[in-house]
């Protein structure tokens, strides 16, 4: 994530406002584990000096969960990084054993039971950011790339009853809308890029 790359994407439309930084975890001791060339302070330091260029990017990320060696401490540090960050997404990964890894030999596995359990409240936790990014938008007239055209249910405006239609796409910012359309549209617009007022 050079500085040259991130002053690109800050001085061209060409490119999303969107970045994928995998932090897999935010223990130093579990990403020594895994043998991640970084820590969780310079993950900071990045993330700080690209909200700096782009304060609104949406940022996601990967993590793993219950990776052999992740004590309770490590996952709730893991937890209060992801959340002092504030990703705009996560996406959790419950650790299994692949028997040609390295991380198969490590001791302390962690049972199963408990990693569901850490994967289900880091889920949680990426909801709630989720939903908090999204609403930074709201009033906002974003692009978006149209993905599919589906049917909404009819309705009754005044006298008439129309058959509306939903038009859903990703925004530049990496999040999904559904846009009611207030006449009928066509499969036309998929793949096009149009304004859409954020609700």
């Amino acid at each position: 994530m050079s500085d040259e790359l991130i002053q690109l994407m800050a001085s061209t439309k060409k490119i999303c406002n969107h970045l994928h930084i995998p932090l897999q975890s935010g223990s130093d001791k579990i990403l020594r584990l895994m043998k991640r060339p970084y820590k969780q302070e310079e993950i900071i330091k990045k993330i700080r000096k690209i909200r700096k260029i782009m304060p609104d990017v949406a940022i996601t990320t990967d993590v793993i969960v219950g990776f052999p060696g992740e004590n309770e401490e490590d996952f709730k540090e893991t937890c209060e990084l992801i959340k002092k960050i504030k990703f705009s997404r996560l996406h959790v990964f419950p650790y299994s054993v692949h028997k040609r890894t390295a991380s198969a030999k490590l001791p302390d596995k962690i049972a199963e039971t408990e990693i569901k359990r850490r994967a289900k409240e880091l889920r949680k936790i990426g909801k709630k950011l989720q939903e908090d990014y999204r609403k930074k938008f709201v009033g906002q007239k974003l692009e978006i790339v149209v993905e599919r055209v589906k049917r909404a249910k009819a309705v009754k405006r005044a006298k008439d009853k129309k058959n509306e239609e939903l038009v859903v796409g990703k925004t530049e910012y990496y999040f999904t809308v559904d846009y009611k359309l207030n006449k009928k549209t066509s499969n036309n617009l998929i793949g096009k890029i149009i304004k859409v007022k954020i609700c």
